[in-house]
């Protein structure tokens, strides 16, 4: 009969030093690919609020954020895992358009990091425009997926190529068209399609926006059918792969892996 300390001994000479390293690599890539959040048709703020401080670990680095928006961009966040050091900040400002983002100049002049801010429009004109505590909560996780998805995309950017976008996209309409709408699909594309729907959703049918401003989202942005046609040719939103409300699984999939380390955890003892 082989008791627990010899079957222990047993595979750690079977799996020598060169294949224990692989094998814990491995586990810690399970434990990493559950850490990226499920397509999701609709967060509940409610059950958002219960996770909240695992949200601000996770995903508040380098972020300074309105405690009003707090929970909708953490939401966002997670689904930008290449932003999680990129140094971000909202801010209240009297802007022409719901959200904007822009970086910051003396960090794109000199700084060796690229900083960014995310303006939250917080004065309305006439009806040209909502404003963001108007929107629905889904939503909201929408268009600030958006605005992070320009964030990534200028990531990827020289300094001077940032400058080259700025002034096309303030000169050149067919540019700002083709801009929006690829920033539209990065989002989709990114996990947050359900979320850019309700945005585009809300603007076109039941916010009090004007006609103008609706004909301006139309023309530059993804209608909410153009959003759920792109939806419907990722494999990402297939029934299986999302879920209808968002819960604790992500927390329950990472204790499974969490103990399957723990338990193993001498199988590594070099």
């Amino acid at each position: 009969m082989i008791v627990e300390g010899s079957l222990r001994d047993v595979v750690r000479t079977v799996f020598n030093r060169k294949m224990r390293l692989p094998i814990f690599a491995l586990i810690l890539a399970l434990f990493n690919l559950y850490q990226t959040p499920a397509i999701c048709e609709r967060f509940d703020k409610k059950e958002i609020s219960k996770r909240v401080d695992e949200y601000i670990l996770k995903y508040s680095y380098n972020k300074i954020i309105p405690k009003e928006l707090e929970f909708q961009a953490l939401v966002a966040l997670s689904y930008y895992p290449e932003l999680k050091n990129t140094v971000i900040s909202f801010r209240y400002q009297d802007i022409k358009t719901t959200m904007e983002t822009r970086p910051t100049v003396i960090s794109s002049l000199i700084g060796s990091e690229r900083e960014y801010i995310i303006y939250v429009d917080n004065k309305r004109k006439d009806k040209f425009g909502i404003l963001l505590d108007e929107v629905p909560f889904n939503a909201q996780i929408g268009l600030i997926g958006h605005e992070l998805a320009h964030i990534k995309y200028y990531e990827s950017k020289t300094n001077y190529e940032i400058i080259k976008i700025g002034v096309k996209y303030g000169n050149d309409e067919p540019f700002k068209i083709d801009f929006e709408r690829m920033t539209d699909l990065m989002t989709i594309e990114q996990g947050l399609g359900f979320q850019l729907y309700d945005w585009a959703y809300y603007v076109l049918n039941s916010s009090t926006a004007d006609e103008s401003y609706k004909e301006y989202k139309k023309k530059f942005y993804l209608t909410p059918k153009e959003i759920k046609n792109q939806m419907n040719k990722n494999s990402k939103y297939k029934m299986k792969n999302r879920k209808r409300i968002e819960v604790d699984s992500t927390s329950k999939c990472n204790f499974v892996i969490y103990k399957v380390i723990k338990n193993f955890e001498w199988l590594f003892v070099i």
